[in-house]
């Protein structure tokens, strides 16, 4: 709500003087029309300016010459005047009380209103509260789907060095295999002493293997 400008007390006092001038009532509506601004702030300066320019009373003496008959109606135009005067007030302090009703209003209105935005910002300090938290969940079980990719790629790379390692050493070994079939085939060369290598013929399938030291069998 945007806030309401202030007249100043120069200003309520031009109109005042203003409405006095053209025989109006000087009240704080009429003078609030003129100045604009707040009742509080119009009321305040109008009652200091009423306190030092108060509405003009003439009672004179009256003549000794004159006769009764126009000082009854001399003393009665001034009792009018007073009563005047007094209905002036009771209107103004009237309208003051209406005017104090109408604050009281707009009070208890702005109180209400308050008491209306307070809750909608607990409330919306509550969906906050359950959006962080909703958050801060999903982010702890991503966190876990995370650790758990982790570790599965850790043991996947693990087993990958563990299948490397054994190929390595089947490799090593069929390799050694290798090498060592290598050296148990026969040289084409002879011994040392340059004698040639005797092959020896393998023996018939149907003639019986004899070993050494066994006697002949008898005819």
């Amino acid at each position: 709500m945007p806030q309401m400008l202030k007249a100043s007390y120069e200003r309520v006092a031009e109109a005042a003087e203003a409405l006095r001038a053209e025989g109006k009532k000087v009240t704080a509506t009429s003078v609030l029309k003129i100045t604009g601004g707040s009742m509080t702030n119009v009321l305040e300066h109008l009652q200091a300016w009423k306190a030092e320019n108060p509405a003009p009373v003439q009672v004179a003496d009256i003549p000794s010459s004159v006769p009764q008959a126009m000082a009854a109606a001399y003393h009665a135009a001034l009792q009018e005047r007073e009563d005047a005067i007094r209905a002036a007030v009771a209107d103004e302090l009237s309208e003051l009380r209406e005017n104090n009703q109408g604050l009281k209003k707009q009070a208890k209105e702005a109180e209400t209103e308050l008491e209306s935005c307070m809750a909608a910002l607990e409330n919306a300090q509550k969906e906050l509260e359950a959006v962080r938290l909703s958050f801060e969940g999903e982010r702890k079980a991503m966190n876990q789907v995370f650790e758990a990719l982790r570790s599965e790629l850790r043991g996947e790379a693990r087993l990958l060095q563990q299948k490397a390692a054994l190929a390595a050493i089947a490799n090593e070994r069929g390799q050694a295999l290798k090498e060592l079939a290598e050296a148990r085939q026969p040289v084409d060369r002879g011994p040392a002493d340059g004698r040639p290598v005797t092959q020896k013929k393998a023996p018939h399938p149907d003639k019986p293997v004899r070993k050494k030291n066994t006697p002949k069998p008898k005819a």
